[in-house]
């Protein structure tokens, strides 16, 4: 009866003393794979955060252009409304008024070019 407590307890010590060396394996294993995997999630976390702040700052550059490029617009557009009456009024004139106006204009340049050919006869132009 002795002997096969002996053995029962030897037993238990081999199997306990393998099952101690198992957990030892498993937790210096575990131990390695969490190192390496927190190691890789802190670089994601470093590479992460770099992209944020080059995409924010893309998004800064972006909004910056965008209020040059509103900017502009806001002047053509008021470039034009000064310009837009003088233009409609162009066009509310009569036919006879445009006639007239045009040919106003090439009576002018025809003086103009005349003056530009012969400097010194610039009084015979008229």
């Amino acid at each position: 009866m002795l002997e096969v407590i002996s053995s029962d307890f030897e037993r238990t010590i081999r199997e306990t003393t393998r099952a101690e060396e198992e957990a030892q394996q498993a937790f210096v294993s575990f131990k390695k794979e969490t190192l390496v995997s927190r190691k890789q999630q802190e670089d994601d976390v470093e590479a992460t955060a770099t992209d944020l702040r080059q995409t924010q700052q893309e998004l800064t550059d972006r909004v910056e252009d965008l209020q040059e490029e509103q900017n502009q617009l806001n002047n053509a557009i008021l470039e034009w409304e000064k310009l837009r009456p003088a233009c409609a009024q162009e066009g509310n004139a009569s036919e006879v008024d445009r006639k007239g106006a045009r040919e106003d204009e090439i009576a002018s340049l025809k003086t103009a070019l005349c003056m530009l050919n012969d400097p010194a006869g610039a009084a015979n132009c008229e």
